[in-house]
């Protein structure tokens, strides 16, 4: 249904601005994994793996991967030594993300604007059955790890 795809394109599209807005733009990956897939009335805004880090932060705990912070330092323009260094303090202290000394990607946000402005233009019995059905796939992607 257009109106679904309509919608998860906008909060995608919106997504992507607040990431770019935010400095959280590295690679370009994010904006290229963020796809939105469907048909008829089941559609879902598609995230990459540790999209939820660019929303909340990683908190200390395990070293995160190396090889995703050694493209991180590439794309940034760092010494790759930097790598490891960078990884251990994510792992000891976590990102300034999770420690509140940078703003992540306001996911819940930009979707609670998305769908008041969805209900607005389409705020018959229908768009709200159809607004249940985008709310139950957004639970699914925000959930997703």
């Amino acid at each position: 249904m257009a109106l679904i795809e309509d919608f998860l394109n906008r909060v995608r599209d919106r997504l992507v601005e607040d990431y770019e807005r935010k400095g959280l733009r590295a690679s370009g990956l994010t904006e290229k994994l963020l796809k939105v897939t469907g048909s008829g009335n089941k559609w879902t805004l598609e995230t990459p793996d540790y999209f939820i880090f660019e929303i909340l932060g990683r908190g200390p705990g395990e070293i995160p991967p190396l090889e995703e912070i050694r493209n991180w330092v590439i794309s940034k323009g760092l010494p790759i030594k930097s790598a490891v260094p960078i990884a251990k303090v994510i792992g000891a202290e976590g990102t300034k993300i999770f420690k509140r000394e940078a703003e992540g990607i306001d996911f819940q946000g930009i979707f609670d604007e998305e769908m008041k402005l969805f209900l607005r233009e389409f705020g018959d019995e229908k768009a709200k059955e159809i607004a249940d059905v985008v709310v139950e796939s957004m639970l699914k992607v925000s959930v997703r790890k």
